[in-house]
């Protein structure tokens, strides 16, 4: 009320009824149907409190050069269930070929959905969605109460089957799925039992190339994978070929591609599992175990001797706490490791970084620092002159060298302490 704003803001009143009127505008316009302008029309526009479905097209392939869009009208929140997807991908040429220095079209890192793609708008924006893998489904749910549109666009080549999603209204938001972007919001497959097993390709077949193919796994507790098999085309110069990306409830990236030790443990929540392979050799992947339980913190990694196939001679054992200075990098250095044995945190601080990267290819490929920790995980390939941030798990550390480089570049210089960081607390209830 006018008396309210007088006492509130201490304005007269003329300017609170100015006030009034102006937030009666906003709280219309932020209320307003949601009409992208990018959809002229509607083909449909359906009521969400009926609920409803939506299959594109009903029959054979879609149109090329197809622009078309639907609209659902709601003041809830929208739920959809999504029973389908084929649509084109598209590839870019914009990373070379490890295995020739020709372009590679087709490469899986280069996926941006511009060819054909389904466009879902909610009042927080637009979201994109494409891809052809069978059984792969977004994970997409409105991010706000209110309407939702839906934009199909084809180009003019290659049509495939299209998109088939149902949906209801509800009173509460929907359930709230962690997004990994490198999985471009499909998944081959989800698994939600207590326990499973995901062998892929499976058969005693080689996967394929081009590879980047995403599972997920939902648990209320903790997830541990065991691991049957692992079959890459594996490099000296660590995962960058074919290899296979975990992503954590926590947010972190675990990075593998050669046989870690057999088992995994992850903290409470979602995981998800990305298979990437280049245009090279391909073997038969991967056999892999879960079982989701009851949430425990993992133990403390046992006194013990860390070995790794890179680094088959350690140059030295390392004092559980202290300062490591690689020396200087010579011509006459290919491979050398470091170990620093410790059963819990080792915490590490960067001092300098400085070694040959003047290759534009492929990143660190001729000189380079990385890390191997206790359960076989790998850190990112260190090079150049900008120091990494990476810290490692609880347990053992070797710190590997890699050099094909004949200049004469400072090395790598650390602070590092065992226990550096306090013990975990209590499990959460």
């Amino acid at each position: 009320s006018y008396s309210f704003c007088t006492l509130l803001v201490g304005a007269s009143m003329p300017r609170c009824r100015h006030l009034t009127y102006v937030l009666a505008l906003l709280v219309a316009t932020l209320t307003q149907a949601l009409d992208p302008p990018e959809c002229t029309s509607y083909v449909a526009i359906y009521v969400g409190a009926a609920g409803g479905s939506l299959v594109y097209p009903t029959s054979g392939s879609y149109p090329s050069n197809a622009n078309r869009c639907w609209k659902i009208t709601s003041t809830q929140w929208l739920f959809f269930d999504w029973t389908k997807l084929d649509i084109e991908d598209h590839y870019g040429c914009v990373q070379r070929d490890p295995c020739s220095s020709l372009y590679a079209c087709g490469y899986n890192e280069a996926k941006d959905c511009s060819s054909d793609r389904l466009e879902v708008y909610d009042n927080n924006g637009k979201h994109v969605i494409c891809g052809t893998q069978a059984g792969a489904l977004p994970a997409w749910q409105p991010s706000a109460q209110g309407d939702v549109v839906l934009r199909f666009v084809s180009d003019a080549s290659n049509v495939y089957t299209g998109f088939a999603v149902s949906w209801k209204e509800c009173t509460l938001p929907p359930p709230v799925i962690r997004s990994y972007p490198a999985c471009y919001e499909t998944y081959m497959d989800t698994f939600t039992g207590g326990s499973g097993t995901l062998a892929y390709p499976g058969g005693g077949l080689n996967y394929k190339a081009g590879l980047n193919t995403c599972w997920r796994i939902l648990c209320n507790g903790q997830i541990s994978l065991t691991f049957n098999v692992m079959d890459f085309e594996t490099s000296p110069m660590g995962c960058i070929f074919d290899y296979l990306e975990i992503y954590d409830s926590e947010g972190v990236v675990h990075k593998v591609c050669k046989m870690p030790v057999r088992k995994f443990e992850f903290p409470p929540g979602d995981l998800v599992l990305r298979f990437v392979s280049d245009l090279c050799t391909q073997n038969t992947g991967i056999d892999i175990s879960y079982t989701c339980g009851p949430w425990a913190w993992p133990a403390t990694p046992a006194a013990q001797t860390l070995a790794h196939v890179d680094c088959p001679v350690v140059k030295a054992e390392l004092a559980p706490s202290g300062t490591f200075t690689s020396g200087d990098i010579v011509s006459t250095i290919s491979t050398r490791c470091w170990r620093i044995s410790c059963a819990s945190q080792i915490q590490i601080s960067y001092l300098s970084l400085d070694t040959y990267n003047a290759n534009s290819e492929i990143a660190c490929k001729n000189q380079f620092f990385i890390f191997y920790s206790h359960n076989g995980v790998m850190s990112d390939r260190m090079c150049g002159t900008t120091l990494p941030t990476y810290q490692p798990p609880r347990g053992d550390l070797i710190i590997g060298l890699n050099n094909v480089v004949s200049s004469i570049y400072n090395g790598l210089v650390i602070s590092y302490q065992c226990d550096g960081s306090p013990e975990p607390m209590a499990p959460p209830d």
